[in-house]
C-alpha cells in the first residue's frame, strides 16, 4: 500500500492491518519518483494487490506548485505501473482518483457526466486515470479508479476545508 501514513491510506492501513499482513509505503519507505526505487521494491515484495493511496492530497497547493501535483500523482502512478508490469505477476492495482475529475456543475454528477477538470490537481488525477485505462488496456493489468468526492475525518490536516472550517475561532452571537 502507499500513501500509508496519509489521511486515507493511515484509515486503510488499520482496517487492511486488521484482516493480516500488509506492507505500506509513506514517504521515508520509498520515492515513489524514484523509478528504480519502485521496480525494485514491487519486485522484492511480489505483491498480489496494491492500494495506491500515495500523491498530492491538496487541490489549493495544485494551483501553486502544479509539476508537484503532476509528478506525485501522474508520473508517481506510471512508475509504480511500469515496476508491476516488470514483474510480470498478476496484480490487481486500486487507484484512488478524485472527483475532481468531473466538469463543474449545480446538478447531482454520476459516473458518466463529463470529464472536465477545471483544477491542475484535477487535470493530474485525470492523466492518473488514464495511465490506468491504458495500462490495463496494454498490460493486462487489473486497474480499479476510484473517484472519491471530498472525505474529512481524523488525522486529516488542518489545511483541508473541513478541518479548518471547525478550527476557526466561533463568533459571539450577535445582540
Amino acid at each position: 500500500m502507499t500513501g500509508a501514513s496519509g489521511f486515507a491510506g493511515s484509515h486503510l492501513l488499520d482496517q487492511l492491518r486488521a484482516q493480516g499482513p500488509v506492507v505500506g509505503w509513506d514517504r521515508t519507505d520509498v520515492d515513489l519518483l524514484d523509478r528504480q526505487a519502485v521496480r525494485n521494491r514491487i519486485q522484492a515484495l511480489e505483491p498480489s494487490a496494491i492500494y495506491h493511496c500515495a500523491g498530492a492530497p491538496h487541490v489549493a497547493h495544485a494551483w501553486h506548485n502544479t509539476a508537484q501535483a503532476l509528478a506525485s500523482n501522474t508520473l508517481a502512478t506510471h512508475y509504480l505501473f511500469d515496476a508491476v508490469r516488470r514483474t510480470g505477476r498478476r496484480c490487481r492495482v486500486l487507484v484512488s482518483g478524485s472527483a475532481t475529475v468531473y466538469a463543474a456543475s449545480l446538478h447531482a454528477v454520476a459516473e458518466e457526466s463529463l470529464l472536465l477538470p477545471n483544477n491542475p490537481y484535477g487535470l493530474s488525477k485525470l492523466a492518473q486515470e488514464q495511465l490506468g485505462v491504458h495500462t490495463n488496456a496494454e498490460d493486462g493489468i487489473e486497474v480499479i479508479i476510484t473517484r472519491p468526492f471530498n472525505h474529512t475525518g481524523p488525522r486529516q490536516q488542518p489545511s483541508f476545508a473541513a478541518p479548518n472550517m471547525a478550527a476557526m475561532p466561533r463568533m459571539p452571537p450577535s445582540k
